[in-house]
């Protein structure tokens, strides 16, 4: 146990974003490979350095590269970063989380010091040195905790690039419930980073956060960058981001099916799940004590919804699965709470307020626990036409389930408000340790008090293959993260190169066995996207490799089946 333990946490630290990276979800959405999608919020969020309710219907943007300094973090616990962004119409907004257990204030060179950095091109130019107009790079150390107005009216946040510091606001939060570390909020108005406020506008951003453990920086993650830390030198080094025209608010949206989709109910993420908004966790310290890593427990769930029914699919991480104790609640599973007019009782009503409770062990037996009411933990009284399935995968299980809305109290309405709740049970021993929610961020009131549950809207029908933008002229060569990520069993790998030669696109398992050549031929200069279909492949982590003339660009990827 011990070694598939270590064996996990170094699997973690350095495959963490083809592990929960791009399941496609709100804020992660990833277009093509190479287009990360910023909503445009209608609430503006308090800078107090706390998730508003705004900010929690937003999926979780990983740092997927964790190598960039002089050596890997030791574990989860000393480095791991998330984020989210948005803007409206005068601002850009960002939240970061650093899971950081040693902060480093003091050091002769601050660039050494504990901090999350944020790098934007308003142009999206690409180019290979600061073009001192509006390439900006900037750095919020952990240092400037309670002392945020006077760092900005100093201008210490400033690496390079910002010239108008007017508006500006951060809070950084020290994480006193976790395992140590910080949040970090900010408001940027877009004039400052010289960013239209224009649904369509491709900018360039970096997130980067530095780590020092004891007398310098010895860790840097990065959202974009997979080697090395040249960002405060060459823009070209950013990733490609969108000012989406997709409204966010502090209800999350559950998008209608297209007409005509069919979905199986079989645990399996279809493709239609991909191009859906999805939530992750936003709490994992409502049990006695938080999760080991993601690997211990982690959620993340899918929701669509048609004339008849709700559809929905839980990607549950698990390392150790138990299904039996004495109470059922102390138990694996996935739970759901719904409200069907969310009038936020006090106590259940016995009658809209429903909570269900999906457990592992019904695994194979799903029918029969439909017919038995034992999905059952509060206020459903129809199980007519419901179906869930549970499968097994190699990071934990799946629960993907069908649910009739009528039977949910719910109108097949655009626009509909509903309470809902997402809630994973996990008990590594004898007894439920850990529970992660969606919404509630502390506490396990949710089975009692309807009134903590969050909030969601039935929305507008899911738009399928929407046009992009023309992709800017290639200039570099590029290796994009392939997509969706993980997979099963296909996923497409985007390329660029600058000029006419010989490209060999392969794949290779962790032992440096090539597994597949995708392409071995001369191309033109251009991008490219190719598809992968692992479907001989067994599940694990793979690389993909491109050779191009004299570069060599690799990256990694995740098979689940």
């Amino acid at each position: 146990m011990l070694i598939k333990k270590l064996l996990q946490s170094f699997v973690l630290i350095v495959f963490v974003a083809g592990i929960l990276q791009a399941q496609n979800g709100q804020l992660a959405k990833v277009k093509n490979g190479w287009l990360y999608e910023i909503p445009k919020t209608s609430i503006a969020p308090v800078i107090d350095g706390k998730q508003d309710a705004v900010w929690k219907t937003l999926d979780w943007n990983f740092q997927t590269s964790y190598g960039n300094g002089e050596k890997l973090p030791d574990s989860w616990a000393d480095l791991f970063g998330a984020s989210k962004l948005m803007w409206d119409d005068e601002n850009l907004y960002g939240l970061f989380y650093a899971q950081d257990d040693i902060i480093v204030d003091v050091h002769n060179n601050s660039w050494e010091r504990d901090a999350i950095e944020f790098y934007t091109d308003a142009d999206n130019s690409k180019g290979a040195s600061y073009d001192n107009k509006d390439d900006i790079h900037l750095a919020f150390r952990h240092e400037f905790i309670d002392n945020e107005a006077a760092n900005v009216q100093n201008k210490n946040i400033n690496a390079a690039g910002l010239t108008k510091f007017d508006g500006i606001e951060f809070k950084i939060l020290d994480d006193t419930t976790s395992m140590g570390g910080y949040w970090l909020e900010f408001k940027i108005p877009l004039e400052n980073l010289l960013i239209p406020p224009v649904a369509g506008t491709l900018i360039g951003i970096e997130w980067q956060q530095n780590d020092n453990d004891g007398d310098h920086r010895e860790h840097i993650s990065k959202w974009w960058l997979q080697q090395g830390d040249n960002s405060w030198l060459e823009p070209r080094l950013f990733g490609t981001a969108v000012l989406s025209d997709r409204v966010v608010s502090d209800k999350f949206e559950i998008q209608k099916l297209p007409a005509g989709t069919k979905i199986t109910v079989d645990g399996e993420l279809d493709e239609i799940y991909s191009q859906l908004n999805n939530i992750t966790q936003n709490s994992h310290g409502n049990g006695e004590k938080f999760p080991d890593d993601f690997h211990d427990a982690f959620v993340r769930t899918y929701l669509a919804y048609d004339d008849e029914n709700i559809y929905g699919i839980c990607i549950a991480y698990d390392d150790v699965i138990i299904d039996v104790h004495n109470n059922s609640w102390e138990r694996d599973a996935v739970e759901l709470y719904f409200d069907a007019d969310n009038s936020k009782g006090a106590s259940y009503d016995n009658k809209d307020d429903i909570h269900l409770a999906f457990r592992h062990e019904f695994i194979g037996n799903e029918a029969a626990n439909v017919q038995n009411k034992n999905i059952n933990a509060a206020g459903l009284t129809k199980f007519d036409g419901i179906e869930f399935k549970i499968v097994d995968t190699d990071l934990g299980y799946n629960v993907e389930f069908k649910i009739p809305l009528e039977n949910l109290l719910i109108p097949a309405v655009e626009g509909t408000v509903i309470g809902l709740e997402v809630q994973q049970n996990d008990n590594d021993g004898d007894h439920r340790e850990s529970i992660n929610k969606w919404w509630l961020e502390k506490g396990d009131n949710s089975w009692l008090e309807p009134r903590l549950f969050g909030t969601a809207v039935l929305g507008a029908p899911l738009v399928v293959g929407v046009q992009e933008k023309s992709q800017p002229i290639v200039t570099d060569y590029r290796l994009e993260q392939n997509y969706p990520n993980p997979f099963n069993p296909t996923t497409q790998i985007t390329y660029s190169i600058p000029k006419t030669e010989k490209v060999k696109l392969a794949v290779y398992d962790i032992l440096g066995n090539q597994v597949a050549e995708l392409v071995n031929e001369i191309k033109d200069a251009g991008t490219y996207t190719v598809k992968f279909n692992a479907q001989n492949l067994s599940s694990g982590v793979y690389f993909y490799q491109l050779n191009a003339g004299n570069t060599t660009i690799a990256r990694k990827m995740m098979l689940l089946k």
